[in-house]
């Protein structure tokens, strides 16, 4: 029954972020609302981030832009190959 379920959620993200616009979506909150709250200090102490549902949200990004984090290692996962795939291929023209 649960694999059933999960892969039941797997088909309903891949068709639906193959059907949406190219356009990111935040589900929860806003950006700007999350990064207001990550200190300024946070990728000095951790060099791993790892974003758990991440869907096509431009969450990493922002953290890689905005604190130069580039020896960070980001770790996304989603249920979606749909939506890594098309993550993937965005964060590879920065």
């Amino acid at each position: 029954m649960l694999a059933t379920q999960a892969e039941r959620g797997k088909k309903f993200w891949d068709n639906w972020y193959q059907a949406a616009s190219s356009e990111n979506v935040e589900w929860i909150c806003d950006i700007d609302d999350v990064m207001k709250s990550i200190p300024v200090n946070c990728l000095e102490k951790f060099n791993h981030v790892l974003e758990i549902g991440c869907g096509e949200s431009s969450l990493i990004e922002r953290m890689y832009d905005e604190y130069e984090a580039h020896g960070t290692d980001f770790v996304e996962l989603d249920v979606s190959q749909v939506a890594i795939n098309d993550l993937t291929n965005r964060c590879a023209l920065k």
